[in-house]
């Protein structure tokens, strides 16, 4: 029974990395995107924190630039829409910062993380793994 369950498993993965969209034009094509009567050229998002693009419980840049009104404006500018221009935060480390590093108590992103026991939960992240490059974040190991 196991070996059937592998197999077919198996077969599963094969079939679905064998597929491929049959587009009889490319989508990077010029033209394949039409707005119609539709005017796309100017885009304004309003609202709160989705919005504004809070992820792992604050702003910060490169969630700032994932948040769906920067997809929608992408997606806009295949039909002819104009600029967007969205105001982002300087760095990717999220919370309050002062000259460039995090206030003790202060940051306020979080992770997820897991007890002994492998059960995840949100836990703020730990700014002494973490490293200044460039305005972006790595890890280190």
């Amino acid at each position: 029974m196991k070996n059937t369950i592998k197999f077919m498993i198996g077969l599963l993965a094969i079939g679905l990395v064998s597929c491929e969209p049959e587009f009889e034009n490319a989508v990077t094509d010029e033209g394949f995107y039409d707005a119609g009567d539709a005017d796309f050229s100017t885009y304004v998002s309003l609202g709160a924190s989705i919005t504004a693009g809070t992820a792992d419980g604050t702003i910060y840049k490169s969630a700032q630039e994932n948040s769906y009104p920067s997809i929608v404006a992408q997606q806009f500018g295949f039909v002819g829409g104009g600029d967007f221009t969205q105001p982002l935060t300087s760095d990717n480390l999220g919370g309050l910062l002062l000259n460039g590093e995090p206030l003790p108590g202060y940051g306020t992103r979080l992770v997820l993380s897991a007890d002994e026991n492998g059960n995840p939960f949100p836990t703020p992240l730990d700014w002494n793994t973490y490293y200044r490059c460039s305005n972006k974040c790595y890890r280190t190991f």
